[in-house]
């Protein structure tokens, strides 16, 4: 039998899991499944599932860990309260897991249908926000998203036990609303994390904002507690993914190239020198994942995620789109249509949202384990629909229909229209139009990937590759023999580190004086990131 705490590399304890409640819904989820260092009290309405058998309450033993799911049962008020008080007792830490358990006084303590269906009996209580255990006592740490995973749970116990600070703070306040939180602060870059995270599917995408529909919402959090915006420590999450810390301009890194395609109808359709396009060709055909997240143009320049899973259908989304696409949502539609092995490419801030995913995997079900591959875009800003074409037709007088291909080189912005006519404007006339997010965003070359590719950096017609995880570096250097390939100069790589510098300093001083004023007081989550900032 697996143990719990196995992951720690320490003894295995004693873990005392208590479902207060009488849904079931965590137990449901399956999360203790094969563990045999859980000892397991439920309210004596709960049903048995034959997950976890019911241990008696008297004989309950001290633990070095609790865990509590479950509300505060209306049916059975006080001896839910009497077990939750017994479990704060006899544990050394307590962690709340669940909305209904530990969540604040705007979400959570909802007993919806799916908790309800799993009750032997019928509860007059559906729909109803009950007292949660955070009422009656007290936390070391929370996670209050329904729907938390084994893997998740082990993630915590390993990061408690090993006194790991980075870690456990994510665990320590969490978080306390919805997305709702975040846009109204306009924080939100339109990532689409909030969305695959929804247990429910209650989040949509609209006008490239996340929307909650009311009616499906079961106010659990996850949205908020997933959100690259609430919550990031890059530094962590760098030394989860790569087990070294970053560089502190361009991220954990292993080798830098210059690179083109051989293939002129690749180049033809690309941005740059149509490394990604032929790379994801590569992990198709070699069958290294079996489809890839990437952002479409099924409307024009309005961009959406599309789940590509041929070689035809990657070269019809080649190029730089200069809008917001949620691509992280397209995981989503990826594992539903049953792929199993996901490439997923995306800008900065979307690659912050998956590595979140992956590195604290609550609310997103199994999304992340099907992720095989992180490929990142350089950016150093991004554009809402409505000002992309505001930008193209107000500065150049161009129909924005009217226009095949655009893009940022030494400087300036260009669009080309299918006559081949081109038309250039300085970049810093449009940095204004840019999503007022951006200026959150301290990453430019995509740190948590497992390769980041783009322009700068390299001779006009080449893409710059930076490859970090051990993973990138085995696939691109099989890769590399198909296309031209060569170190990054050093002026290339000083070019890229420059630009990377900057946009850290000047985002991370606007970001500073947006906290001390409190004018987004959502965004003291990201204090631990611009300290260390000159």
């Amino acid at each position: 039998m697996e143990r719990l705490l196995s992951a720690s590399g320490r003894p295995s304890l004693m873990i005392i899991q208590a479902q207060i409640g009488a849904c079931g819904t965590c137990i449901n989820s399956n999360i203790y499944e094969g563990l045999d260092d859980v000892y397991f009290v439920a309210h004596s309405l709960a049903p048995e599932r034959g997950i976890l058998e019911k241990q008696p309450v008297e004989e309950m033993p001290a633990a070095e860990i609790g865990i509590i799911d479950g509300p505060i049962c209306l049916q059975g008020k006080e001896e839910s309260i009497q077990l939750a008080k017994l479990v704060r007792e006899k544990s050394k830490i307590l962690l709340g897991v669940g909305s209904c358990t530990a969540g604040s006084s705007t979400i959570g303590g909802f007993i919806t249908e799916d908790c309800s269906r799993l009750l032997p009996f019928f509860c007059p209580f559906l729909r109803t926000r009950h007292p949660k255990a955070e009422d009656v006592v007290s936390f070391d740490y929370k996670l209050p998203v329904c729907s938390a995973t084994q893997e998740g749970l082990k993630k915590f116990v390993k990061a408690v036990l090993d006194n790991d600070t980075a870690q456990v703070r994510y665990f320590e306040a969490p978080g306390t609303s919805t997305i709702r939180a975040v846009t109204e602060a306009e924080a939100c870059m339109g990532c689409g994390t909030c969305a695959m995270a929804c247990p429910t599917r209650a989040i949509s995408i609209v006008e490239q904002r996340p929307k909650i529909n009311g009616a499906t919402c079961i106010r659990c959090g996850a949205c908020f507690i997933q959100c690259p915006r609430t919550f990031f420590n890059a530094e962590a999450l760098s030394r989860d993914k790569f087990d070294h810390s970053p560089d502190p301009h361009l991220g954990y890194y292993q080798e830098m190239y210059s690179a083109r395609s051989r293939s002129k109808s690749t180049l033809d359709v690309s941005q740059d020198g149509g490394i990604v396009t032929d790379f994801l060709c590569y992990l198709l055909e070699s069958n290294v994942v079996d489809a890839a997240v990437v952002a479409g143009s099924r409307h024009g320049w309005n961009p959406s995620p599309r789940v590509v899973a041929s070689p035809r259908e990657v070269a019809a989304s080649a190029g730089t789109k200069y809008s917001v696409s949620p691509n992280v949502l397209g995981i989503q539609e990826a594992v539903d249509r049953g792929f199993d092995r996901i490439a997923f490419v995306g800008v900065p801030c979307q690659v912050q949202g998956v590595a979140k995913a992956m590195a604290y995997p609550f609310g997103d079900r199994h999304y992340h384990s099907k992720i095989a591959l992180v490929i990142s875009i350089f950016c150093m800003e991004n554009f809402l629909f409505s000002e992309l074409r505001s930008i193209v037709e107000g500065k150049t007088e161009i129909p924005l229909e009217y226009v095949n291909k655009m893009g940022i080189s030494r400087g300036r912005f260009w669009v080309r229209t299918e006559d081949r006519n081109v038309f250039t404007i300085p970049v810093k006339y449009i940095e204004s139009y840019a999503q007022k997010s951006c200026s959150l965003c301290l990453d430019f070359c995509g740190e948590l990937s497992d390769i980041s590719v783009g322009s700068v950096g390299s001779p006009q017609g080449y893409s710059s590759v930076i490859v970090r995880s051990e993973k990138g570096k085995s696939l691109f250097e099989k890769f590399a023999s198909l296309i031209e390939c060569q170190p990054l100069s050093e002026e290339g790589v000083s070019t890229i580190r420059n630009l990377a510098s900057l946009k850290k300093t000047k985002n991370g001083m606007i970001t500073r004086e947006l906290i001390t004023h409190k004018r987004w007081s959502i965004l003291d989550t990201l204090v631990d990131i611009i300290n260390p900032l000159p």
